[in-house]
């Protein structure tokens, strides 16, 4: 008698683990997460014969080149959008042809204003090994659109010069080298170490890693004023010297 009293409580006691377990499987939790993104015009830009960007073109012919000598040609790219856009340039020259070399005012990247043109200027280096015959290659240029609202100054004048010394080395050593001494992707800890760390592309401060992150980036929050920043930016946009 007491063994069947037993097993009854026992079958109680699993049909209201399997009747709970029915009930909570049937509970639905929702949760909600908060989104937000930044949307940035498009990048949008043209190529023409002429300065006053009147006349389109859609392909190039260079002069021709002999084995050892360079061949030049000049393009002018045009942005028409409405935001700053940040060019550079890449070509599909065979190595055995030679190297081509793009400038855009004379630099490798450019920040061009919204409707601004830049003079682009390629220049072929044939080597004296090159065979003869007609090459056929393309010439591709991208435009980074920059974050709207973000103005960068250029200053020239040997009187407006940054002092890298006095003005920038204190501000890495006060906010960064705590994490860049040593560590931490790039180190801050002298000119020689920033420079040769590839975050700075100098006189270009838009195209540099190191302003980009943080102007923009995830270190714009780490210390740094918007008149630090944009000291850093100007210092940049000199040339980067050592001074």
């Amino acid at each position: 008698m007491k063994r069947r009293i037993i097993f009854t409580a026992i079958l109680c006691l699993a049909v209201w683990l399997t009747t709970l377990g029915a009930a909570y499987g049937a509970t639905a939790f929702t949760r909600s997460l908060n989104a937000s993104v930044k949307v940035l015009s498009n990048a949008n830009f043209a190529f023409f014969s002429d300065a006053a960007a009147t006349q389109p073109v859609t392909s190039i012919s260079l002069p021709d080149v002999t084995p050892g000598g360079t061949s030049t040609f000049t393009v002018y790219v045009k942005n028409t959008s409405s935001t700053d856009e940040l060019l550079t340039g890449s070509n599909t020259v065979p190595s055995a042809t030679g190297t081509l070399n793009l400038t855009f005012d004379g630099a490798a990247q450019k920040t061009l204003a919204a409707n601004g043109v830049s003079k682009m200027v390629g220049t072929l280096n044939a080597p004296a090994t090159a065979a003869a015959g007609t090459i056929s290659f393309t010439v591709d240029v991208s435009a980074l659109p920059s974050t709207p609202g973000t103005t960068i100054t250029t200053t020239t004048g040997t009187g407006n010069n940054v002092s890298y010394a006095s003005a920038i080395q204190p501000v890495f050593n006060q906010y960064c080298i705590s994490c860049h001494g040593s560590s931490g992707g790039v180190t801050l800890t002298s000119y020689s170490a920033l420079m040769s760390s590839g975050a700075v592309v100098a006189g270009n401060a838009a195209g540099s890693r190191i302003y980009q992150t943080l102007s923009t980036g995830t270190m714009r929050s780490y210390g740094m004023s918007p008149a630090q920043v944009q000291t850093l930016a100007t210092w940049i946009n000199q040339g980067a010297p050592n001074n």
